[in-house]
């Protein structure tokens, strides 16, 4: 029961507060570069081929 609670708080502090929607975009974009990091290997392996 806390922990739900607890939750339910951080998904309202998220909603209400722009620090909070500014950290989750700055995760997004970061997720964005590790996607970009986890595609460019196979071009350096054809490179080296």
């Amino acid at each position: 029961m806390q922990s739900g609670k607890r939750g339910f708080v951080v998904s309202a502090r998220r909603g209400l507060n722009p620090v909070g929607y500014k950290l989750k975009k700055s995760l997004r974009d970061s997720r964005k570069c590790v996607d970009a990091r986890v595609v460019f290997p196979p071009y350096y392996l054809k490179d080296h081929l």
